[in-house]
């Protein structure tokens, strides 16, 4: 063990008390302070006899505590529903086409030809805007129709 050097202030007649013992005992002032502050930390460690019975006491209290918590049934733990990611959409069949003379409008349009009706409407941007007369993959537009449900009208295509 490495040794350290300690400086303390003492009061004079605790210096001389110490200085008399090492001349008493023929050991040197170190080691009459070393072997007085040991003692102190050894009985310091040990606890009074009284504070022991306290101690034993309290750990028993709280053992027969812990005992009596662990006798109560426990209610179920509330079961918290995992998150499982979506399953992935089915692959689009190809979709059958109406029968010839049947306008149909672009959504089904794009979900004829197998895109998303996004990626069909940029088509649509780049060539110009849905108009009477254009052609896109062997479709006409036929112009526009209020649907039977009511709202806005919508372009509707022809197979050429």
């Amino acid at each position: 063990m490495p040794l350290q050097q300690l400086n303390v202030r003492l009061p004079a007649e605790l210096i001389a008390a110490l200085r008399q013992e090492s001349a008493s005992t023929g050991r040197t002032l170190a080691a009459v302070v070393e072997r007085r502050l040991s003692g102190l930390l050894a009985t310091a460690s040990a606890p009074a006899p009284e504070l022991a019975d306290q101690l034993a006491t309290r750990l028993a209290a709280v053992e027969d505590r812990l005992a009596a918590l662990e006798a109560q049934p426990q209610p179920p733990r509330p079961r918290i529903p995992v998150q499982r990611p979506l399953p992935a959409p089915p692959a689009t069949a190809p979709v059958d086409p109406p029968p010839t003379g049947t306008a149909i409008t672009t959504p089904e349009l794009a979900l004829l030809l197998g895109v998303k009706r996004g990626s069909f409407n940029e088509r649509l941007r780049r060539a110009g805007g849905a108009r009477i007369g254009l052609e896109m993959d062997g479709w006409r537009c036929a112009g526009q129709r209020t649907p039977e449900t009511g709202g806005p009208p919508r372009w509707v295509w022809e197979q050429v």
